[in-house]
């Protein structure tokens, strides 16, 4: 029987050899895989906005009515609104494609992981043939 190439390993638990890809506790047989892809899910920032917005307004309406609540309120939603956007991230998917069906087994902020993965399964894939 001949020895495993590996192409990928890292401290997550994620493992692409000639083989098979080993992603936590499954495992897909790469003989079964018919190809692999990275998708991106944007964020909505429909939350952020409007909460900045509203806050803004409050903020406004407090310095014309002079009311010092609204306008610490209005400050904090701003705030709120600014914290909240900036922790908005775009999450990459690895779709992994077989003759069962397409799924998706990780998930991340960082487009760089992915992406590595990714690679090292196409190039599995290549190496097989």
């Amino acid at each position: 029987m001949a020895e495993e190439t590996s192409f990928y390993s890292d401290e997550s638990g994620v493992r692409v050899t000639d083989k098979r890809i080993i992603v936590g506790n499954t495992t897909y047989s790469l003989a079964n895989i018919t190809s692999v892809s990275t998708s991106v899910e944007k964020p909505s920032l429909r939350g952020p906005f409007l909460t900045t917005v509203i806050g803004i307004v409050l903020l406004l309406s407090g310095l014309g009515r002079k009311s010092a609540g609204a306008a610490v309120v209005g400050v904090l939603a701003v705030l709120l609104g600014i914290v909240w956007y900036r922790g908005c991230k775009p999450i990459w998917h690895l779709r992994i494609a077989s003759a069962s069906g397409e799924s998706t087994p990780l998930q991340s902020t960082s487009q760089e992981w992915i992406g590595n993965i990714c690679r090292a399964i196409n190039e599995a894939i290549i190496h097989r043939a």
